[in-house]
């Protein structure tokens, strides 16, 4: 039997006079997601658990506030967060392709990298400066004096040696030569070979003698020079060092506790007595000048510049763990990228040119991302599962194999990531990442499903005034009446489709809060009531009517032919229902 259905079953309407206020300025903020005890269960169970792969995927139709929850929800989670280290990238003195990471307690980053700074400077002005005082002056020229002396002491014995036998010792280009004498005059080749056997054997056997002695002076004259060497390498040492050591013992005394960080301020200070000419001849001189076309002869400049420190991640001014969310999820957006620069015909990088990704800045904390944006960009979803299986952050450049130019590349030390993957996406794609990636159910295993609706009663009821009350202080909109809020409320029922329920999609929602202050201001009132929702409602609707409008006027024109009255054999009336995205 066919029963009449009555009106107050197509509408359910609120009673303004319900609600213990009179308007939403007297509610507080809304703390909670609007309905959402399923998508917070999960996301406080993710949140707290470390295991490895328990990372979380929010899934829920566009409009359904994944975002705001997830954010709000999260930065909660991470006030209780300890602040993560900071990250910082230095030369690599026994392989300059392979940068090294250091990590430094926030803030201590900075410190560390302006330390350094300050070294340089010391040491560009200072050593310099050093090596072109008049005592390093005096001390080179003794040592010079007592490399002279000695070897006018050997020679003067070799000479003495050599004339003993008839010989003198003669310069050449070719070095030391023997040449006899008779009477002191030398004796040609011509002559020699006047000479008798016996006198020409006699002479031989001499000049055998004396090359013995000449060859041993040779050895003692490069020892000498070698000795020498050394000690003015161990004089410019005792210099650089005394201009900078005491900086250097600084350093290493306040970082004693950083063990890569000892390490490298070791290898700074082997480096700078390694290049120590570079230093003094920047002192002495003019630097050499650069030939057209090449790259410019190492100097100073070049040399200091590799002691430089490259801060990538600065958590000096954070005061819990991270939460980042990364709008633009590409590759280099996500594990950072290496710059490169332009220099004579070749594209060159080094350590000071590594960038910081969302993954360096989010470790240690939340890293919140877009599951459709980072699908849509190339390399990006596997990047992102590289990081959550190694649980390191590697940087590498996926497009290096396709460029047709020399570049110069570096392979920077992995970062260990510590970071906690948020995903928001669809249903749909949820469930195909499911079924056609088989690491993806092992790297996300929580799963937060929001609701497209909740039980219309009293207390769902006061979170749409909560979030009405948020709303508007956050965008200093004008409050809502009771009547105002009534008629919104009537407009979350129409949305959920069902009278015993609510809507919660927050951004239907959201968007008619902030159209109907706009014709509340427009009447220039500062509260929003009942007719200003309704207009909001409706000029919605003649916004997005215009196919209903014409398909109508189709019908009553005939255009279109409907039968709503009697019956006729083989036909048969069908209802339908055109969804246009917004309407």
């Amino acid at each position: 039997m066919i029963k009449p259905l009555p009106i107050d079953m197509l509408r359910k309407e609120v009673d303004p006079s319900s609600f213990p206020f009179a308007s939403t300025e007297e509610v507080p903020p809304l703390k909670m997601p609007l309905g959402q005890e399923r998508v917070m269960s999960a996301l406080n169970f993710g949140l707290g658990i470390e295991s490895h792969g328990y990372n979380i995927f929010l899934l829920g139709p566009p409009g359904a506030g994944k975002q705001t929850t997830a954010t709000t929800i999260i930065e909660e989670a991470a006030k209780s967060g300890e602040v993560p280290n900071d990250w910082l990238y230095v030369y690599n003195f026994k392989d300059g392709e392979k940068p090294i990471a250091i990590s430094l307690p926030a803030g201590m980053g900075a410190a560390f990298r302006d330390d350094i700074a300050r070294l340089v400077k010391r040491l560009s002005e200072e050593v310099p400066k050093a090596f072109a005082g008049d005592e390093y002056g005096k001390e080179k020229a003794e040592v010079m004096k007592n490399l002279a002396e000695k070897k006018s002491d050997i020679f003067q014995a070799l000479e003495e040696n050599a004339n003993k036998h008839n010989f003198i010792v003669q310069r050449s280009a070719e070095g030391l030569t023997l040449t006899y004498t008779i009477e002191g005059n030398p004796l040609s080749g011509e002559d020699f070979t006047k000479l008798p056997e016996d006198k020409q054997k006699e002479i031989n056997e001499a000049r055998e003698e004396v090359q013995e002695t000449l060859s041993q002076t040779i050895r003692e004259v490069k020892e000498l020079e070698k000795n020498t060497q050394e000690e003015l390498r161990r004089l410019d040492s005792r210099v650089a060092l005394a201009a900078v050591g005491h900086e250097f013992e600084e350093l290493k005394g306040e970082y004693k506790a950083f063990s890569k960080v000892s390490e490298y301020l070791g290898a700074i200070e082997a480096d700078v007595l390694d290049n120590i000419d570079k230093f003094r001849n920047d002192g002495a001189g003019a630097a050499p000048v650069p030939m057209p076309f090449l790259p410019p002869p190492e100097g100073i400049e070049e040399v200091v510049k590799r002691y430089r420190v490259n801060l990538l991640v600065d958590n000096s001014e954070l005061a819990h763990a991270p939460v980042v969310f990364e709008s633009n999820p590409s590759h280099h957006n996500l594990i950072g990228r290496l710059e490169h620069r332009a220099q004579y015909g070749a594209f060159i990088t080094d350590y000071t040119m590594i960038k910081a990704g969302a993954f360096h800045r989010a470790n240690g904390g939340y890293l919140l991302l877009n599951a459709r944006e980072v699908l849509l960009n190339p390399f990006s979803y596997e990047a992102l599962k590289r990081v959550l299986k190694d649980q390191e952050i590697r940087m590498e450049d996926p497009g290096e194999q396709y460029r047709l130019i020399s570049v110069t590349s570096l392979a920077p030390e992995p970062i260990p990531s510590k970071v906690k993957v948020v995903l928001l996406g669809t249903p749909w794609l949820y469930y195909l990442l499911g079924m056609y990636d088989e690491d993806f159910h092992k790297l996300f295993k929580v799963k937060g499903e929001f609701e497209h609706s909740m039980d219309d009663n009293e207390d769902n009821r006061m979170s749409y005034a909560y979030l009405v009350s948020s709303l508007c202080r956050e965008e200093g909109l004008a409050p809502f009446s009771t009547g105002a809020l009534a008629e919104l409320i009537e407009f979350g029922i129409r949305e959920a489709e069902k009278t015993t329920k609510l809507s919660t999609s927050f951004l239907a929602i959201t968007d008619l809060v902030r159209e109907a202050h706009h014709w509340a201001h427009k009447e220039g009132t500062g509260l929003v009531e009942e007719s200003h929702v309704q207009r909001a409602i409706d000029e919605k609707i003649f916004r997005s009517d215009y196919l209903e409008e014409r398909i109508g006027e189709m019908v009553e024109e005939g255009t279109i032919l409907i039968d709503t009255e009697g019956a006729t054999v083989g036909q048969i009336n069908g209802l339908s229902v055109y969804d246009m995205g917004d309407y």
